[in-house]
């Protein structure tokens, strides 16, 4: 049995941006494919998006190699390209099996399913498991009925099964299946990585440490696949991959791309000392939240070779972080950034403007407050309620969704949601301000306190 997975290409949603982006491998199509091959499966992972495929091309590519079944990962703003691969692979080849999966699927399972009857199957949060049971009864020709986190058709008729339990020991997956993915293709780009270690332009690879997280942002989809509670990868297991990827591939640039790779400072600190005792020459970004970094541990991420910290700050405004439910402060956002600093490493900080209750004063806070910190790099979002999150019930509620054309659910110029009191207009006009106002990374003379680039 020949089982393709395919990540789309998206050139349709970020084509206004698509110029100087980095590739960024697709780690759970990745896992996936492990888990299958391990069980002794035919895999290919074929990424559309870092070929810069179209669709007409992934079609014309799944035709000449005919698997059995194919399996398509996405995002909500692509979820209509998703379709159209399968409703017109099922045009040329009734026979191939066509199963949907990804965080738009786990938000909103019946609903996906209605948009075509030539998805057969949909699989839901973390796959692993429930793909390969699936796989398996359709080798062996039997039931799916008991399949845990899978939804297909019965009767004419949708079935969405219970969920299935989390993965609670993390350390039990494979490595994600790399060798499949045309690691040549994921270029790391963003300036930092020359300014700060003297490279720019070489292969990266990403690491997930951790699954899940305990905060009630109201406009994350995380939990949509992962859920609020957190498992954590042994520091071990973590570095041994690390490592895997340094001898194997020449890689040295990595992404620890958690929702929060400092959860647990303690752990974050042994992942540090073990990449130290081994060695590993290489440099990292990862993710963070303000309230769970301090000098202690910016020193040790420092140490072992982080060059940038991203950190969601999303608002300038106490109230709106209250209504957002963040979970944090401007104070400890201060704090945050300049013990980044201070240690030698950069800050990207991501913004959101037109959140709920948001005015023009509140925006302008926003703007006035990322001025302040000075971040090397800053992102600024308009607010999109993604299905599965609470963003996206206020909006319902309140009549507030512009559009439910999914297509236009990206976060840059684009509105889907605004709140009472400002514009579509205004939004863009307060977005594009930001972006003028701060300026562009490749352009600033950042100064960290130490001041001193990795070696």
């Amino acid at each position: 049995m020949k089982i393709m997975l395919i990540h789309p290409t998206n050139y349709r949603v970020y084509d206004k941006v698509k110029k100087g982006r980095s590739k960024t491998p697709p780690m759970g199509i990745a896992y996936l494919a492990a888990v299958l091959r391990n069980s002794g499966f035919d895999v290919e992972l074929f990424d559309a998006e870092a070929l810069n495929l179209s669709i007409d091309e992934i079609v014309e590519h799944v035709k000449q190699k005919n698997p059995d079944i194919i399996g398509i990962t996405c995002t909500t703003p692509l979820i209509y390209g998703a379709v159209e691969i399968c409703n017109r692979i099922k045009e040329s080849n009734q026979r191939i099996v066509t199963i949907l999966g990804g965080p738009h699927i786990s938000a909103m399972p019946r609903q996906t399913m209605e948009l075509s009857e030539k998805i057969d199957y949909i699989v839901l949060k973390e796959a692993e498991y429930s793909l390969l049971e699936l796989i398996k009864a359709l080798d062996e020709k039997t039931s799916v009925d008991d399949i845990k986190g899978i939804g297909y058709r019965k009767n004419n008729e949708i079935i969405v099964n219970s969920p299935r339990d989390l993965i609670e020991n993390l350390d039990e997956l494979p490595f994600p299946a790399r060798d499949l993915l045309p690691q040549e293709k994921y270029i790391f780009v963003l300036p930092a990585t020359e300014r700060f270690i003297g490279r720019y332009g070489e292969n990266f690879a990403v690491i997930i440490s951790s699954r899940g997280c305990p905060y009630q942002c109201i406009f994350c989809d995380s939990c949509a696949t992962f859920g609020k509670k957190v498992r954590l990868r042994t520091p071990k297991n973590v570095v041994d991959e690390i490592e895997d990827v340094v001898k194997e591939y020449n890689i040295r640039i990595f992404y620890i791309d958690d929702d929060t790779f400092t959860i647990s400072k303690q752990r974050a600190i042994d992942i540090c000392k073990e990449i130290i005792s081994r060695k590993l020459d290489i440099a990292f970004l990862t993710t963070s939240r303000v309230n769970t970094i301090d000098d202690e541990l910016s020193f040790w991420l420092k140490k072992a070779g982080c060059f940038m910290v991203n950190m969601g700050v999303e608002a300038g405004d106490e109230r709106i972080l209250q209504v957002i439910k963040k979970s944090i402060t401007k104070e400890q956002v201060r704090r945050a950034v300049e013990s980044v600093h201070k240690y030698g490493m950069y800050t990207y900080l991501s913004f959101m403007i037109g959140n709920p209750e948001e005015t023009e004063e509140t925006i302008q806070k926003t703007i006035d407050f990322a001025k302040e910190l000075n971040p090397f790099h800053s992102q600024f979002s308009i607010a999109i309620p993604f299905p599965g999150t609470e963003l996206w019930e206020i909006a319902k509620q309140n009549n507030l969704i512009e559009t439910e054309d999914f297509s236009k659910y990206m976060w840059y110029y684009s509105v889907v949601f605004v709140p009472k009191g400002l514009t579509k207009e205004k939004l863009l006009e307060l977005q594009k301000k930001a972006y003028e106002e701060l300026g562009h990374a490749e352009e600033k003379k950042i100064d960290v306190i130490d001041g001193s680039p990795l070696q």
